[in-house]
């Protein structure tokens, strides 16, 4: 339990720490791409990444740890 905040903690210290570096590169590409292109690219990335993460089953089947079991009845 310990080893997975541990891991968590430095998994955000890594993106905080780099988000200034993915900031620098955003500005260079859109002013050596022009920001159209630099914007689609991006959206059409996290389209892909998002579509992808969620054609694995394991993912798509993720069930909050505080869900109350359905019922059967209406919500």
């Amino acid at each position: 339990m310990i080893r997975s905040r541990e891991s968590r903690g430095g998994d955000v210290a890594g993106s905080l720490a780099l988000m200034p570096v993915g900031q620098a590169f955003a500005g260079l590409s859109a002013a050596v791409l022009g920001a159209d292109h630099v914007l689609l690219v991006s959206g059409a990335t996290s389209l892909v990444v998002c579509a992808a993460l969620l054609s694995v089953p394991a993912i798509r089947d993720l069930v909050r740890a505080d869900a109350h079991p359905r019922t059967g009845g209406p919500a």
